[in-house]
């Protein structure tokens, strides 16, 4: 019974500490209020792209990591040998919390690890950072836990921060992507979870949010998981700097492919994929082309609001109203592979700038106070009793 009391404080003590760290330690954030996006100007992360330079990428998989402890099969050499035969790009090996050394030559290397080990599953991709961070909460995350870490992860101007599976375990709620500073983009495309409503809701936020697709894969073994969800960036010359600045400036898109065409790939077939083929915007006039007739073309607009949509068509032609903050758009095709294209925006004088983000001081220090009395009734009471009742014991 003494060893049992002793295990039962011990553990206790822990998720206590864990949760005044998290709840009463944590800076408490004054965000600013949404604002959907106005002016003149229209944002198109299309412009000056070129045909020729698109390429498939994927930035989250993970290979065999920790001794088995995480979640992964395979070596690192494993991966990367699959999504080559598939001909991709770049191709990025992300396990938990470890960034693998290079063990392969070429510019597509990008450091790359996934973050987060917490009960909502609230993840995070971090690209081009100098090193790990170790620091999150365990418990559900309010906004402010959630800002914070985000600072954390961007150790660098260079490192890129992506929301991953946002909505799986509803991990991020309306009100984050709302209301978070410096996101840029978010992981839409995911095996466990399409997140397109989430990101409805921060480009309705006016927050200049891009799409990414991956396959997420735990089991590079498994034919039928590799090359599902991928993202397709226009890249001059595969370098990181042209990758993230590709990623953070919404010159790429996203692309699910349904399972018999990922295994008609997998086998080697001489296949045509659905692409993008042209995007142009003349004044207020939207135009697209893609590569193949689609089943259907839809035009997304705030709160994701069916503006427009075309069937059994190539190309599709969208006047943006004045009264339009933002448009989306998403092609399926007959094989039920879908484009999930980046959104141009309405912005005045330019179309990514800082929104402030402060911390209030006054509530931060009160926590903090609370927390700390807290800690010390906890570890002068149960704690100290406890401790007290061994020694006479042993006396």
């Amino acid at each position: 019974m003494k060893a049992l009391a002793l295990i039962l404080v011990f553990i206790s003590t822990i998720a206590i500490v864990l949760a005044i760290d998290q709840y009463l330690f944590c800076p408490v954030y004054i965000f600013n209020p949404p604002i959907e996006f106005s002016g003149d100007s229209l944002y198109n992360p299309y412009s000056g792209i070129e045909k020729s330079h698109w390429v498939k990428c994927n930035f989250h998989a993970h290979s065999h990591c920790w001794d088995g402890i995480t979640n992964g099969k395979g070596s690192p050499s494993d991966v990367t040998s699959v999504y080559r035969k598939l001909h991709y790009g770049v191709y990025e090996v992300s396990n938990y919390e470890s960034i693998l050394n290079p063990a392969r030559p070429g510019k597509e290397f990008i450091h790359a690890y996934e973050h987060g080990y917490n009960l909502g599953k609230v993840h995070q991709l971090v690209l081009g950072s100098s090193g790990v961070c170790f620091k999150d909460y365990f418990f559900p995350q309010t906004t402010s836990n959630k800002q914070y870490i985000l600072n954390l992860l961007k150790d660098t101007r260079k490192t890129l921060v992506i929301l991953n599976h946002p909505q799986l375990r509803t991990a991020y709620h309306k009100d984050d992507v709302q209301l978070l500073s410096s996101i840029r983009c978010m992981e839409v495309l995911n095996p466990s979870r399409i997140s397109s409503a989430l990101w409805d809701d921060a480009l309705s936020a006016g927050k200049p949010v891009f799409v990414v697709g991956d396959d997420d894969v735990h089991n590079v073994f498994d034919s039928s998981l590799v090359g599902r969800m991928f993202t397709m960036l226009n890249l001059p010359i595969i370098s990181e700097y042209n990758i993230l600045s590709a990623l953070e400036n919404g010159k790429s898109y996203a692309e699910s492919l349904d399972r018999h065409t990922v295994l008609k790939e997998r086998r080697g077939e001489d296949i045509k994929l659905p692409a993008l083929d042209n995007f142009s915007l003349n004044g207020n006039v939207l135009k697209i082309r893609f590569n193949e007739r689609a089943k259907n073309i839809t035009v997304f607009g705030e709160d994701g609001k069916v503006l427009k949509e075309v069937t059994n068509s190539d190309t599709l032609s969208y006047p943006i109203a004045k009264n339009i903050p933002y448009v989306r758009e998403t092609a399926t095709f007959d094989s039920a592979n879908q484009i999930f294209l980046n959104p141009v925006f309405r912005f005045k004088k330019q179309p990514f700038t800082k929104s402030g983000l402060y911390i209030n001081y006054h509530e931060t220090f009160y926590f903090r106070l609370v927390g700390i009395m807290m800690l010390l009734m906890w570890f002068s009471g149960p704690v100290s009793l406890l401790l007290f009742k061994k020694k006479l014991n042993h006396s």
